[in-house]
């Protein structure tokens, strides 16, 4: 060195806990005019090193509650600042460039939670005086990535981002410039399944914020887009913080775009859903909230079976916590039709709350069936034994609609039952379990009912057992009621159907006694037949129930499709 000019050669060590970053040099060199500096210029760089490693639970970080990786590796780093100019101005720049960094926790032998980043390339440039920050004319932040890569275990496919950028011009103290930078992503990949695309606007707002707003298409749902705005940075206290806002039009999901995302799905039949939501996200003071809203409309499920199906599924639905996720109490979901073969009903509501991310509470359910009302206590999905154990209390029901319904008997006229049938649904199957329904007490009716040709079917003739039947069935042809019961039950794909009334029938019936069998038995035209003013009849029938077992099945392709 001589009397104008010097410079100076440091190596500089950085240590800390959990931080292995290797040797630095630190360069100066400076040039002398009148006894003081009139121009210098110093670079700070790391040595040539093949990683750094840093293990962030180590190091002195107060950003709960978020969970740090046990391990983070920098490949290939090369870092270099770089400041000239005097006591007035100074320019400068940082960069930071690598092939690669990765983050991961360790599981015994397996790595979990890998995180890939390649292809690195931070760079700031600024302009000004230190000593004086308001002076600072021109800070520019630019960061480049050729892709992110991001799997739970070695068998997922994980995320893949490519193309990744940021570049936002700052001013410190801040100075509200308006200008722009932009950030983004060329190709977003998730599971191999969608590649969206990302899309803003940055700008500063803050000493140490900036406002994002933007746009993700491209997500393989027609009509989808997501427009959102952030705001995030250090606030007074040099604490991070975020603020997010994303919200979507109405877009529409069919069976064609979840095929992708659920194979199984296209086993089940045709379906349609409208769907737009918004969320909201923010990370203050070390606490993460979120909340969303979602609406659904105009949804339909056609099964494969001809007869199958559920139209006007609307839903308007909030989650009160994404991160678990979980709902506020009393959200529904509204069903105009269901149909399952001969079985209908209409007017569906479903109250529910979704819990602790793995179970769905279903307060209450109620729909419209055979013109009159059913409805469900409480019920929680999953159940312990992955079955679903409900009562259905049904008010109202009309005679007539049920029994077709049932399949039991070609019935008009009749009043309504009402009572209790519980239900068992296990895998496939759906069975009743002692049903009991009952007319409306005080109140009689009147019912036709025919075709009962079905009871006698291979019952031997001249036997009381056949005399009882075919007596009942000539009975119910035009028989007025007290009142009437009826039992329920099903095994495997037969449903049992026990019915008692009390009553008479309206007409003669052409039955007489016969001693010798000890019942009533159909007498010829030229008897007169017998006039019952009061008679209690026991009907019992075995249905197929295989329309109630194949809406099992269909059950079963909606909940694990």
């Amino acid at each position: 060195w001589n009397s104008d000019v010097c410079s100076s050669d440091l190596p500089v060590q950085i240590i800390s806990p959990g931080i292995d970053l290797g040797p630095f040099r630190f360069e100066i060199f400076s040039q002398m005019a009148s006894g003081t500096i009139d121009q210098f210029s110093l670079t700070l760089q790391n040595e040539v090193t093949k990683t750094w490693d840093l293990t962030p639970k180590s190091m002195a970080l107060s950003l709960y509650p978020i969970d740090f990786p046990d391990q983070v590796q920098f490949f290939d780093p090369h870092f270099r600042l770089f400041v000239s100019g005097d006591f007035e101005h100074q320019a400068g720049q940082l960069t930071f460039t690598g092939t690669g960094i990765k983050s991961f926790r360790k599981n015994k032998a397996k790595h979990k939670d890998v995180l890939n980043i390649s292809g690195v390339q931070v760079k700031t440039e600024f302009d000004g005086n230190f000593w004086r920050p308001d002076s600072l004319k021109h800070v520019t932040l630019d960061a480049l990535i050729d892709k992110i890569d991001f799997r739970q275990n070695n068998k997922d496919k994980g995320i893949r981002a490519q193309g990744v950028y940021f570049e936002l011009p700052m001013t410190y103290p801040f100075r509200n410039i308006k200008t722009f930078g932009r950030a983004g992503a060329k190709k977003i990949v998730l599971h191999d399944k969608i590649a969206p695309v990302v899309s803003a606007k940055v700008v500063q707002a803050s000493d140490f914020g900036m406002d994002i707003i933007g746009k993700v298409t491209r997500l393989g749902f027609s009509g989808l887009s997501i427009d959102f705005s952030a705001r995030a940075g250090l606030d007074s206290a040099m604490s991070p913080f975020v603020k997010c806002q994303i919200a979507t039009d109405q877009f529409s999901v069919t069976q064609n775009t979840l095929i992708p995302f659920i194979p199984g799905i296209s086993q089940m039949g045709d379906l349609k859903f409208d769907i737009s939501a918004k969320a909201d996200f923010s990370y203050i003071n070390q606490n993460i909230n979120s909340s969303a809203d979602i609406q659904v409309s105009n949804g339909t499920l056609n099964f494969r079976e001809p007869g199958f199906s559920v139209s006007g599924i609307s839903a308007d639905m909030h989650f009160n916590d994404l991160m678990v996720p979980e709902t506020l109490p009393g959200q529904y979901i509204n069903i105009d039709v269901f149909n399952a073969g001969r079985f209908n009903g209409n007017n569906g509501k479903i109250r529910f709350s979704l819990e602790d991310g793995k179970s769905i509470n279903i307060e209450n359910f109620k729909f419209n069936w055979c013109n009159g009302i059913v409805s469900t206590e409480a019920f929680r999905l999953p159940s312990e034994d992955n079955a679903i154990h409900l009562t259905l209390y049904c008010d109202r029901l009309e005679m007539e609609d049920l029994f077709h319904q049932l399949g039991a008997f070609d019935l008009e006229g009749g009043g309504t039952l009402s009572g209790r049938i519980p239900v068992v649904m296990k895998k496939t199957e759906i069975g009743f379990d002692n049903a009991f329904l009952f007319s409306t007490p005080g109140e009689g009716g009147r019912i036709f009912i025919r075709n009962l040709d079905r009871m006698l079917a291979g019952i031997p003739k001249n036997t009381p057992e056949f005399s009882q039947l075919d007596l009942a069935g000539e009975a119910l042809k035009n028989f007025e009621y007290k009142w009437v019961t009826l039992k329920l039950n099903t095994h495997e794909d037969t449903l049992a159907v026990n019915m008692q009334l009390d009553g008479k029938p309206l007409s003669v019936l052409p039955f007489e006694y016969d001693r010798n069998l000890n019942s009533f038995v159909r007498r010829n035209g030229q008897s007169p037949g017998s006039n019952f003013q009061g008679i209690k009849l026991d009907v019992n029938l075995s249905l197929p129930f295989n329309q109630v077992i194949q809406f099992g099945s269909n059950l079963k392709r909606i909940m694990n499709p």
